[in-house]
């Protein structure tokens, strides 16, 4: 798991502090913006072969 730091491009997306990357036995997770109120609204997912 990752999660952003607080620089002003994650900011921008409402990433700083909050997870941007999942890596689990499927495949990888990258969750690319957040709304003002916390939500997710943009993802995308790359599975393993």
């Amino acid at each position: 798991m990752a999660y952003a730091d607080g620089s002003t491009d994650n900011a921008r997306y409402n990433l700083c502090g909050r997870l941007v990357r999942h890596d689990d036995s499927a495949g990888s997770r990258a969750l690319a913006e957040y709304d003002l109120h916390g939500n997710l609204i943009g993802e995308t997912r790359r599975m393993l072969k």
